[in-house]
């Protein structure tokens, strides 16, 4: 017996209006690593410190170009991927995956806008 091991690797990234914003911005995601086996579920969350319009996750495969996942939008959000969904908490949102198979083997960043002042 073979057990696959899935690797989640994660990174952040940061989206800023286009103006200058005031204050301090901080972004954080966890774990930065974690395997995980095939068929399990994975998490990973992205905590923030200020007010945001709306979230992204994206994955990258080695390789490629970023794939977008998941928006979150006030209460709302829109998916391309069914066993992908979001929990959202003030200050933080995870990032669900039902039944890892190893094409989710990646990087995941969370992209976010807060929108214009």
């Amino acid at each position: 017996l073979i057990a696959s091991l899935i690797c989640l690797s994660i990174s952040s990234s940061l989206s800023l209006s286009w103006s200058v914003a005031s204050g301090q911005l901080s972004v954080e995601q966890s774990p930065e690593w974690r395997g995980v086996s095939e068929g399990q579920n994975g998490t990973v969350t992205c905590t923030y410190s200020s007010a945001i319009q709306s979230l992204h996750w994206y994955r990258q495969a080695p390789g490629e170009r970023p794939l977008f996942l998941l928006m979150l939008f006030g209460k709302g959000s829109e998916t391309q991927e069914p066993n992908f969904t979001a929990d959202h908490d003030p200050g933080s949102i995870s990032l669900r995956i039902r039944g890892l198979e190893l094409r989710d083997s990646a990087t995941y960043f969370c992209a976010f806008n807060r929108g214009t002042r």
